[in-house]
């Protein structure tokens, strides 16, 4: 049966569904790419440029 893999711009994972739109798997990023503010928090918006992660304003729109 066909399934799909699908993340988000700023979602905290990569994520495989079925093709009937069940979630079948979920791979959790690994925390080198988790965007923090300058305390260690983790901070997903794109208003305050992360200090550690992924660079500002990048997620994984390109990841196909």
């Amino acid at each position: 049966m066909p399934s799909f893999w699908l993340s988000d711009e700023y979602a905290p994972g990569i994520y495989h569904f079925s093709n009937d739109g069940h979630l079948l798997q979920s791979i959790p990023l690994p925390d080198a790419v988790l965007p923090r503010d300058a305390a260690g928090n983790l901070n997903f918006t794109s208003i305050v440029d992360p200090v550690a992660g992924r660079s500002a304003n990048q997620g994984h729109q390109g990841l196909l």
